[in-house]
């Protein structure tokens, strides 16, 4: 949380200090177009900011070899502590915690469980389904259900309006699967309903949403936990 802050005070120090000044330029015409680039987005994430941030370790070193050695030491001590205390342990790319070894092992865990969701998708017993939600899991979805049949061939279909279709032909059948990325309106999702796909998603909260809409079969609704 601090780490740029800091960066910034290690600049104006080396400012003052009339050293590295053109080590200093460098560095930060590479960091500043992309962190006001990523940092315009609003679904910005932390690992659109990796090439940065270690220019921006970079910076902060640059005073160890100034005559303020042994402060800049104990500030960047203050800093890594604060960073470790003010946030909680997640499983969050977007705004991640200074508790690295933990979050990593609530990411690797969710991570684990989408590989499960995308498992009991591939275990669905129906020839068409749609996939609602989630969009930026469906790679992990779609590579359990690629690895369960035999493949011949693959088709994709683009529906620029809602989504995207895959055409998984096998010996046997077609598998066809409707890949939604967000939760489209709900006639959307009645015109899909009327092409016979059976809706499958993650979320709870969509599926009370469904069923209680009376055009929408409750057989044809799957949610996966």
């Amino acid at each position: 949380m601090l780490t740029i802050p800091a960066a910034l005070l290690a600049s104006i120090l080396i400012i003052k200090s009339n050293q590295h000044r053109a080590f200093l330029f460098l560095l930060l015409l590479a960091i500043l177009p992309i962190v006001f680039f990523w940092g315009s987005r609003p679904e910005n994430s932390a690992r659109h900011n990796l090439f940065p941030i270690i220019l921006i370790y970079i910076i902060l070193s640059i005073p160890l070899a100034s005559q303020i050695r042994i402060q800049w030491i104990l500030f960047l001590m203050v800093i890594i502590i604060f960073n470790y205390l003010v946030l909680p342990s997640e499983a969050n790319s977007v705004n991640p915690s200074g508790r690295l070894i933990s979050s990593s092992q609530l990411l690797k865990r969710n991570f684990n469980n989408l590989h499960n969701q995308g498992l009991e998708i591939s275990k669905i017993q129906m020839d068409k389904i749609a996939i609602i939600g989630n969009g930026p899991y469906h790679p992990i979805f779609q590579y359990e259900i690629l690895r369960k049949f035999n493949i011949e061939s693959i088709s994709l279909i683009q529906d620029i309006n809602v989504g995207y279709k895959i055409l998984i032909n096998t010996s046997e059948s077609v598998f066809d699967t409707y890949w939604i990325y967000s939760i489209p309106s709900i006639d959307d999702l009645i015109d899909i309903a009327h092409q016979e796909y059976h809706f499958v998603t993650t979320d709870p909260n969509l599926i009370s949403v469904l069923s209680s809409d009376p055009r929408l079969s409750e057989k044809d609704l799957i949610l996966i936990e």
